[in-house]
């Protein structure tokens, strides 16, 4: 058995030439010399010339800018680089002199070739008078990929002007930051299993591997330089990537269990439970360590739940089943019923490299195949099954017992699996306490999946006008009733996982009918429209009149919204101001919301009369926190958002976004970076990327909607590829032919969501006991306290948080053992 064995220590002498700092630094061009000089090119009728002018104590040179239309700049080819592997470092940094003064805006590009074709990554600056450091943060796949080019440039300059700039550079993280990295990257790397049965070849790469792994964690542990950190890091990210590490955790598990079988403990199909965090691949990554907490599933009343019976087969099995045999008793005869319990194969998706840098793609599992009833298991492969429980409000506190049974045709009998559910004493509120704003986008051409790729025009149309409000579901035809029908049987899937309807694009006023139900359903953030562009605000002003009368009516100001601007940049500021500030005058209690891009959220552009909700990606939450902070202090909320971006490692909810970023976004990330609320532009929307020949026989990539619904399994037909060609973004269910099939990113979503209340949970019964309302021992009090405070280690920001889902689990059921411990006091109100 021939497998990579990487040698990486070496490679910190052949490959890394840097400075010996803290961070680490190299040079990418000083811009002191006129060798470095003459490795600019520069652009537009840019010229770039030597200078005295000193920036920091380093010699700098001046960039001169004339009026354009266009972009001049300069450019550094990878040529002219002294490297083009970035890899181990987080930033690309400048110094840069401003003489004027007056602001001015300053891009840096990166271009790079991923295996599809060159990429882009672009940042702005807003340089002040005097000497700023602009930072450009390396992703991923910046660093991973070979580089091209860097571009610095002014987007069509007014006037000629100048820059001084000075150290081009490449620079790492500080220790402590690099040193979680390799700390993180080496949780995610799982010993193989080992077998004493196995070839004494295959134990032998086995060990050689763990011997690197382990290497690598005791780097992490003991480094005290960040130049210690740059080649273990390196390494963990080759073996991440090394597909013999699955194959090898197979063979391993092959030899266990013909040793378990042969020994009489085990049969030819083996069964292990996981939690509902981790991802579990087939053949090509190696398993999450056991956990014998796996084995109940554990939920408080009002709450669902699921845990991962995992099949192992050393032969091939045809039309498998798993069935839950009857509804589950506690030892008082009470029932949980079978009708509460969801058993589900977990399907896969081929990948492919998306845009960014992943060390995976292929089969990745998420879709939960509601309409799989049987399936085939190859020899040696792992099949997950979803196992879900719900538990209703008033469902009695217990531990229940049942039965899962798996059957095959090559089975004599079945092979039964004990089932465990553990009800806790404590109820989930039915409202969320975290605000959301996540839109479910039903649009015609989202019906395409159900029609062959084709429009449906008639019925179509007659959705669109049922969706304004102008024909009601009497009214239309039996093809757009089905459509409607359709569309409620989504809305319920995702309420199910605590997802409110809503739709923040929408492009036409919501209608009355919609409004009442969606107040009824208990939604507390209602976007009544969306606008887009100054020239929109008399239509939304006449749209606000028609709807006043309603919101009155129900006295609802407070759960509604206007959303507009969607990430409009720091150029457009005015005219939001302008748009959203007239609105704002006109219906003083009506809540506008926006993405646009402004850091000092309404400080520095006098928006605060205008804007009630600032909705920034985490990442530039994180980056601007103080400036949020300031902004709730002068009463306005902050929430934080995902889309394509950011990128994985960092939290979002990508195939390839670790799972545990996926539930903490909206559930203990939210509580530890205390956001108000969080915002998505989309559940529901099928649409990619594809390659198509346009009229002149050009091949180009364009946005296209989906044709297929998801079928077959556990491999399907799909490829998991969302919007702008990100894998998984937009979408958190898949199109079933009868409907919504459910993703395992969506039940995380739900997870979080229910963390958060668990959460708050803890929070009220603190207040409680601290006004005396209710009586709590003192190590009561201490433990809730302890619990409230989440560590670092699991989460310390949107990259850096624990990849293990266990630890995420043991907070979680930490919290549910102590509420259900207080749960019988009488006092509390659930």
């Amino acid at each position: 058995m021939k497998m990579k064995i990487y040698h990486w220590f070496p490679l910190f002498f052949c490959v890394l030439q840097c400075i010996a700092a803290d961070p680490v630094q190299f040079e990418l061009n000083t811009f002191a010399t006129p060798a470095e000089l003459q490795k600019c090119t520069a652009k537009e009728g840019a010229a770039i010339s030597a200078d005295t002018f000193l920036i920091n104590g380093s010699h700098s040179a001046k960039l001169h800018f004339p009026v354009s239309d266009q972009w001049p700049g300069l450019i550094i080819t990878a040529e002219q680089m002294p490297t083009t592997d970035w890899q181990d470092y987080d930033y690309l940094v400048l110094d840069v002199y401003n003489p004027t003064d007056y602001p001015i805006e300053l891009r840096m590009q990166v271009r790079f070739k991923d295996p599809y074709g060159q990429l882009r990554k672009s940042d702005l600056f807003n340089l002040n008078s005097g000497i700023n450091q602009c930072r450009f943060y390396l992703t991923d796949d910046i660093r991973m990929f070979p580089i091209e080019e860097a571009h610095l440039y002014l987007h069509k300059p007014q006037s000629p002007l100048d820059l001084y700039l000075a150290n081009w550079r490449l620079v790492t993280r500080d220790f402590a930051d690099k040193q979680r990295e390799l700390q993180l990257a080496a949780s995610e790397l799982r010993y193989p299993a080992n077998s004493m049965r196995a070839p004494q070849e295959v134990i032998d790469v086995r060990n050689e591997y763990a011997k690197m792994i382990t290497a690598i964690r005791q780097t992490a542990q003991e480094a005290q330089t960040t130049e210690e950190l740059l080649p273990a890091l390196r390494q963990a990210r080759q073996l991440a990537a090394d597909p013999d590490l699955g194959k090898l955790g197979i063979i391993a598990n092959q030899y266990s269990a013909e040793e378990n079988r042969d020994l009489g403990s085990g049969s030819e199909v083996s069964t292990r439970w996981s939690n509902s965090i981790d991802r579990i691949y087939r053949t090509e990554r190696l398993l999450p360590d056991y956990d014998r907490e796996d084995n109940i599933i554990k939920l408080a009343q009002n709450e669902a739940e699921a845990n991962q019976l995992l099949l192992f087969s050393l032969k091939d099995l045809t039309d498998v089943s798993v069935e839950l045999a009857g509804d589950l008793k506690d030892g008082n005869g009470n029932l949980f019923p079978a009708t509460a319990i969801k058993v589900m194969p977990v399907g896969y998706v081929n990948t492919r490299q998306p845009d960014y840098y992943t060390p995976y793609a292929g089969w990745t599992p998420d879709p939960l195949l509601n309409y799989l009833d049987h399936f085939d298991l190859p020899q040696l492969t792992w099949q997950p099954i979803w196992v879900e429980a719900a538990a209703a409000a008033e469902q009695t506190p217990g531990l229940y017992v049942g039965e899962l049974r798996i059957r095959a045709n090559e089975l004599q009998s079945p092979i039964k699996v004990p089932l465990q559910v553990l009800v806790w004493n404590f109820r989930l509120p039915s409202t969320n306490s975290l605000p959301l704003a996540i839109a479910s986008i039903f649009e015609r051409s989202w019906f395409k999946t159900f029609y062959g790729g084709k429009d449906p025009a008639v019925s179509g149309a007659e959705f669109d006008r049922y969706l304004r409000g102008e024909l009601t579901e009497q009214q239309l035809s039996a093809d757009a009733r089905q459509l409607v029908e359709m569309m409620k049987r989504y809305e319920t899937e995702i309420r199910s996982c605590r997802i409110p309807i809503d739709l923040i694009y929408r492009p036409y006023p919501i209608s009355e009918r919609e409004l009442e139900q969606r107040i009824a359903e208990g939604n507390t953030n209602i976007c009544l429209f969306f606008i887009s562009q100054f020239s929109e605000l008399n239509r939304s002003l006449e749209w606000l009149k028609q709807l006043k009368p309603i919101i009155d009516q129900h006295d609802c100001w407070d759960r509604v919204y206007v959303y507009g601007f969607d990430e409009v940049p720091t150029g457009q500021i005015a005219e939001v101001r302008e748009a959203m500030g007239k609105l704002k005058a006109a219906y003083p209690k009506l809540r506008l919301m926006t993405t646009a891009i402004d850091y000092s959220f309404g400080l520095d552009t006098q928006m605060d009369d205008a804007i009630d909700i600032w909705v920034p990606l985490t990442t530039r939450y994180i980056q601007f926190y103080d400036a949020v902070e300031a902004a709730r202090k002068r009463g306005k909320e902050v929430w934080y958002y995902v889309c394509l971006v950011p990128q994985p490692p960092s939290a979002n909810w990508l195939l390839e976004s670790p799972a545990t970023g996926t539930r903490l976004l909206t559930g203990f990330m939210a509580e530890k970076l205390h956001t108000q609320g969080f915002l998505h532009y989309s559940i529901v929307r099928w649409n990619t990327f594809r390659d198509q020949t346009d009229a002149a026989g050009k091949v180009v990539r364009q946005p296209t909607d989906w044709s297929d619904y998801i079928q077959g399994g556990p491999l399907t037909n799909q490829d998991g590829k969302g919007y702008g060609d990100v894998n998984g973004d937009g979408f958190l269910l898949y199109p079933g032919v009868d409907g919504p099939v459910p993703s395992q990113r969506l039940k995380l979503v739900r997870d979080g969501l229910e963390d958060y209340e668990y959460l708050q949970l803890l929070k009220y019964v603190l207040r409680e006991a601290e006004t005396r309302r209710i009586q709590l021992t003192k190590a009561q009090i201490t433990q809730i306290q302890d619990l409230l405070d989440i560590k670092n280690h699991l989460v310390a920001n949107d990259w850096d948080y624990t990849r293990n889902g266990a630890e995420l689990m043991q907070l979680r059921n930490k919290i549910g053992e102590i509420l259900n411990e207080i749960g019988d006091n009488t006092k509390i109100k659930w």
